[in-house]
């Protein structure tokens, strides 16, 4: 059974309400109808879409149907072969993005790695639930790449709009492009994270791709992604 797909009980750390809201009333009606037996989310799930009284359907049912649609559309990959969306599991340790000693970052960021890819999962963290013991402080100095690391992160959260690799970002007042700037700062904040110890937490995820580079010479290919869900797997 395909990561995503499971009727286990899952411990979530971060659900995106937004994301899950605005995809799951793009389903076609007849999927919902198709599915509604199968998912075991009963006929609330297709009775919500056509009557305002009917009983409300809760984020993980929505998210569960999300995920068994996109499936069906064949738009999920893997981390190390993504398409639109890409699921794992793997080994991240996870914190505030950009924060400072001053202030909290409103993004969480998620750090892991493949033996082919080093993935970064970025989102708001308003979203997060559950246990914060592992989490972590993840701050840069100010002529890193955080500032257009976190541009594009919120971008993605507001307009769920993919990088483009030629896409230029000024930092300490030179122009980078995405190809060159976010492999560096995706592999920084790997390197922030390990310093920081502690151990890594066995996630699982689901998430929207926003930049993907293929690997150049020593360093492996990067992904960026925003998750509509991250789960403890351990």
């Amino acid at each position: 059974m395909a990561l995503g797909e499971s009727t286990d009980l899952r411990y979530y750390l971060y659900v995106s309400d937004a994301k899950v809201d605005m995809l799951f009333a793009q389903i076609p009606r007849a999927f919902l109808t198709g599915v509604s037996g199968e998912l075991k989310v009963g006929l609330g799930v297709v009775s919500a879409t056509l009557k305002q009284d009917a009983e409300p359907i809760s984020k993980y049912e929505k998210l569960k149907t999300i995920v068994r649609y996109l499936d069906a559309q064949d738009q999920i990959g893997t981390v190390d072969d993504p398409k639109a969306y890409f699921r794992g599991e793997l080994p991240m340790r996870w914190g505030s993005y950009g924060s400072s000693i001053s202030e909290t970052s409103p993004l969480v960021y998620f750090a892991g790695s493949t033996p082919l890819t080093e993935v970064g999962l970025g989102g708001s963290r308003h979203h997060v639930l559950g246990s914060r013991g592992r989490d972590r402080e993840v701050g840069f100095d100010s002529a890193s790449a955080t500032p257009a690391m976190t541009r594009i992160l919120t971008r993605g959260l507001a307009e769920d709009t993919a990088v483009k690799p030629e896409e230029t970002f000024s930092v300490a007042g030179r122009p980078y492009t995405a190809a060159t700037l976010l492999p560096i700062a995706i592999h920084n904040a790997i390197l922030q994270m390990d310093r920081l110890g502690g151990p890594a937490q066995t996630l699982e995820f689901v998430a929207r791709r926003l930049f993907l580079a293929d690997s150049e010479g020593r360093r492996p290919r990067t992904l960026l992604g925003t998750p509509l869900f991250v789960a403890a797997a351990d």
